[in-house]
């Protein structure tokens, strides 16, 4: 923290995590038999799911791809972070994506994507905030119930009905693995817009799930 400070790294201070779970979500509709008829949203289209109606196969499917040591870590993993951080200094270039789905978490909801090392360093220090109040569990469910899918779908569960007209729950692994793949870049990757490139990402997701 007192390195933030020297860095000029004031948001921290006033970050709170408790209003991450104020996301915009979708109004849905029923009739009197319980059937859904319609729903409701003004910008981002998103149906809250809780973790125990994700299935394990669609939560490894991100950690796979997003953050691997994500039950190991404290909020930052320190080897993907320290190793993105030389390779800019070596390179010249911005910090690469290695953030930790903590991470991405506070960025989507709290910053912007700019990249640079200052924003890092902020990034990390109101991660690791996040996960003094939050469990690991609870920071997953939040996760992938606000990250943009693209197609106007935001959370697993509006991700589900867009691509595949299904549900969380009924996700196979290959479709829960192509999602997983698309939120890196939805403009590149979403496959009504790029199939190919779809599906080549998918199958690494499977690979790294393998």
């Amino acid at each position: 923290f007192a390195f933030s400070y020297l860095m000029g790294l004031e948001e921290w201070k006033e970050f709170d995590p408790l209003k991450i779970r104020e996301m915009q979500q979708t109004l849905l509709i029923y009739d009197c038999n319980g059937r859904e008829m319609a729903n409701l949203y003004h910008q981002q289209n998103r149906v809250y799911v809780p973790i125990k109606d994700i299935p394990l196969h669609v939560r490894n499917a991100f950690i796979a791809v997003e953050d691997t040591r994500f039950y190991e870590h404290n909020g930052v993993d320190f080897i993907r972070t320290i190793g993105a951080i030389l390779q800019s200094i070596r390179d010249g270039e911005a910090i690469s994506a290695t953030s930790s789905i903590s991470q991405q978490l506070v960025r989507n909801t709290n910053l912007t994507n700019v990249r640079t090392m200052a924003r890092k360093l902020q990034e990390a220090v109101m991660a690791i905030k996040l996960e003094q109040v939050y469990t690991k569990d609870e920071i997953l469910e939040m996760y992938l119930n606000y990250i943009p899918f693209g197609h106007g779908a935001y959370g697993i569960e509006a991700a589900a009905r867009v691509y595949f007209g299904t549900t969380t729950s009924k996700l196979t692994i290959a479709q829960a693995a192509l999602l997983a793949g698309v939120i890196k870049a939805p403009a590149h990757y979403a496959p009504h817009i790029k199939m190919e490139k779809s599906i080549k990402r998918r199958n690494l997701v499977l690979s790294l799930m393998a």
